[in-house]
C-alpha cells in the first residue's frame, strides 16, 4: 500500500505525462514534401531564377510547391539541385540549395526535384554584352556536314572555336558586334562570312562546295571480302564465298547505305554511312562493344545452325567505273555455334580486302 507521500508522486507524474501527450497532439507537425495536411497533396513544383549567368559568377534560384488546396510554398531548401549539360560540358554548378555558379561559357538546363515533381529552366552562360550564334553548315548540294570546324576569326570572341553535331549544327557562346566566321572540311571548300551580333541568333547555313565532283555512285552493288594476309587460319575461305547487296542513297558527296542478303541480320540498317570525294569513297559498318581484340558486330551473316560471320569497321577505297576496291580497317569473327561467349576465331586488321561491283 502506498502512503500519502507515493500517492501524491504517483499522481503527479500521470499528470505530467497526461500533459506531455497532450502537448505532443496538440503540437504542428512539418508538411511533408508532398502534402501540408490531411488530404493535400503537392500537385506541381516550379522555378525560378536568372536566364544568364556569367562565368563565375553566383545566381540564386527558387523552387516553389504548389498543393492541392490551392496553397504553395517555398521548397528551396528542401528540392535537390541538379545541372545538365547542354553540349560538351557543365556550364553550371551548385554550391548549396538554389545557390548556383557559372563554370563556363555554354548553356544547360537548371533541374529542382522534390518528391515526384521536377521542373527545369534552361539556363546561358555567358559574359555580358555577348551572345549565342549557332546555325548549320552544309554542302552546296543541301547535304547537312558533320565535323566540319566553325571559327570566329576576327571580332568579339574571335579565337572561338566550334565542331558541328552529327546534324551539321554548331553553337558559339561569346560573340558581339561585327564579326567574320570561317567554315571548313576535308574535301570542301572553306567559306568566311560576315555577320552582326547584337542578340541571340541563328544564321543561315554556311554552304561549302566540294573540292571535286564527287563520282556518282547511288547505286546496287555486289560486295565480296577476304581477310588480311596477317589473319592466320580461320574460314577464309567460307568469307571470300559470302556475297551482299550494297546500296549506296547519295546526297552530294553524303552516302547512306543498307546492306542485305538472305542469310544477313543487321541491328542497325540505317546507321550505317559515308562519303564520296571525287573517286574516293569511304564508309562505315558500325560495331558495338570493343573487346580489345575483336567487337560485337552490328552485320551478322547467319550461315548455319548456331554458325555466323560478323564483320565491322572503315572502309576505304577508289571508284573505278563499275567497281571499287577498297581496304576495311576493322574486325572479323566466327562463331562456330558451341555456344561460347566470344567467337571461335577473329581477326582485327586494317587491311582486309573489299571488292564491290554494280549490280548488271
Amino acid at each position: 500500500m502506498l502512503s500519502g507521500m507515493g500517492r501524491s508522486v504517483l499522481s503527479t507524474a500521470i499528470a505530467l505525462g497526461l500533459a506531455i501527450a497532450l502537448a505532443c497532439d496538440r503540437a504542428p507537425s512539418s508538411p511533408s514534401p508532398s502534402s501540408v495536411g490531411s488530404g493535400t497533396t503537392m500537385t506541381g513544383l516550379t522555378i525560378g531564377g536568372p536566364s544568364r549567368i556569367a562565368p563565375g559568377a553566383a545566381a540564386s534560384f527558387k523552387a516553389t510547391a504548389t498543393y492541392s488546396d490551392g496553397t504553395t510554398k517555398d521548397v528551396t531548401a528542401e528540392a535537390a539541385w541538379t545541372p545538365t549539360a547542354v553540349g560538351p560540358a557543365i556550364s553550371v554548378y551548385f554550391t548549396g540549395p538554389g545557390m548556383a555558379v557559372g563554370a563556363n561559357r555554354g548553356e544547360g538546363e537548371v533541374a529542382a526535384r522534390l518528391g515526384a515533381k521536377q521542373s527545369s529552366q534552361h539556363v546561358l552562360v555567358l559574359e555580358d554584352g555577348t551572345f549565342k550564334l549557332s546555325g548549320t553548315v552544309a554542302e552546296t548540294g543541301g547535304r547537312l556536314v558533320p565535323g566540319a570546324s566553325v571559327d570566329v576569326i576576327s571580332g568579339t570572341g574571335s579565337g572561338l572555336h566550334a565542331v558541328t553535331d552529327t546534324q551539321g549544327r554548331y553553337a558559339l557562346y561569346g560573340v558581339a558586334g561585327q564579326i567574320r566566321l570561317r567554315a571548313s572540311s576535308p574535301g570542301l571548300n572553306t567559306e568566311e562570312r560576315d555577320a552582326v551580333v547584337s542578340s541571340d541568333a541563328s544564321l543561315d547555313p554556311l554552304a561549302l562546295a566540294p573540292l571535286e565532283r564527287p563520282e556518282s555512285i547511288g547505286d546496287t552493288w555486289v560486295m565480296a571480302l577476304a581477310p588480311s594476309a596477317s589473319c592466320s587460319g580461320g574460314p577464309a575461305d567460307l568469307i571470300r564465298s559470302r556475297r551482299y547487296e550494297v546500296t549506296f542513297v547519295q546526297q552530294g558527296t553524303g552516302l547512306k547505305l543498307t546492306i542485305a542478303s538472305p542469310t544477313l541480320h543487321v541491328y542497325n540498317p540505317n546507321e550505317n554511312g559515308g562519303t564520296v570525294f571525287g573517286s574516293h569513297v569511304s564508309f562505315t559498318f558500325i560495331g558495338d562493344t570493343d573487346y580489345g581484340d575483336w567487337s560485337s558486330a552490328d552485320i551478322q551473316d547467319l550461315i548455319g545452325p548456331g554458325q555466323r560471320f560478323e564483320f565491322d569497321g572503315l572502309v576505304d577505297g577508289t571508284v573505278a567505273g563499275s567497281e571499287i576496291r577498297a581496304l576495311l580497317n576493322g574486325d572479323f569473327m566466327y562463331y562456330d555455334g558451341t555456344g561460347s561467349f566470344g567467337p571461335t576465331w577473329w581477326c582485327r586488321a586494317k587491311d582486309h580486302a573489299v571488292t564491290l561491283r554494280r549490280n548488271p
